[in-house]
């Protein structure tokens, strides 16, 4: 009995050495120290599990109403899904706005003309009879010994003993051209008038063609002008 025990302490003491020696070797102290943490924090999570049960119990009945009953839930509202917008459907936006904007501008242009109506005053056109008893003098000119101009702020004569060949006009200058048969050789000729419709007169030589002509530069278009042939002598009359 006495060698048994001798025996037992014998492995006690070689196992108790090695677990100095090995760190990795368990110990009674060790398992006891690991189920004392494991335990520890069983309690620690089952106690923070109560204090947050007995904040919401406690939350819920501070939000109880007067009649006993617990206010409803508002539900939760999702967002709406952003759509995405292609570049076509770009395209027919800002063709849409362009044709809103035609239409805009022309009601506004419509509206403008209207009132431009509305406002314009009518103006009474008054007629004046030209009085017989007032004379309009004459004003004579005689750029050639063979052609006399008599003009006044109404109408003008050429008197010439040579035949008048043809007339024309140059809307764009605003001239009267005559021709007269003749064959004369002489420089050209240019006269200012004093007159509200004829500015000037000019003679110009075309022998080679047996002819000369006369231009009256007139205030408007020549086409407003009658020309005729009176007593020998070719008259402009506004």
């Amino acid at each position: 009995m006495k060698k048994l025990s001798l025996i037992t302490l014998s492995l006690f003491a070689a196992i108790s050495l090695e677990a100095r020696e090995n760190p990795f070797v368990s110990t009674n102290a060790y398992e006891e120290e690991k189920a004392r943490i494991i335990e520890q924090n069983a309690i620690d999570a089952q106690a923070a599990q109560s204090e947050a049960y007995i904040k919401e119990m406690q939350k819920m009945m501070e939000s109880i109403r007067p009649d006993g009953t617990l206010p409803e839930k508002k539900p939760v509202v999702q967002e709406p899904k952003k759509e995405i917008v292609t570049k076509d459907e770009i395209k027919e936006l800002l063709k849409n706005v362009e044709k809103q904007n035609a239409v805009k501008t022309q009601q506004i242009v419509k509206k403008e003309l209207e009132k431009a109506k509305e406002d314009q005053t009518t103006k009474e056109v008054v007629f004046v009879k030209p009085r017989t008893d007032i004379q309009v003098e004459d004003k004579t000119i005689k750029p050639l010994p063979y052609v006399e101009i008599s003009y006044n702020d109404n109408s003008l004569s050429i008197n010439t003993n040579y035949e008048m060949k043809k007339s024309f006009n140059l809307e764009s200058e605003n001239k009267i051209i005559v021709d007269f048969e003749a064959t004369k050789k002489f420089t050209t000729k240019k006269n200012e008038l004093s007159s509200e419709n004829f500015k000037t007169v000019v003679i110009g030589n075309h022998q080679e063609k047996n002819f000369f002509r006369v231009v009256v530069k007139t205030s408007n278009k020549p086409s407003s002008y009658k020309i005729s042939k009176e007593n020998g002598s070719v008259k402009i009359s506004n």
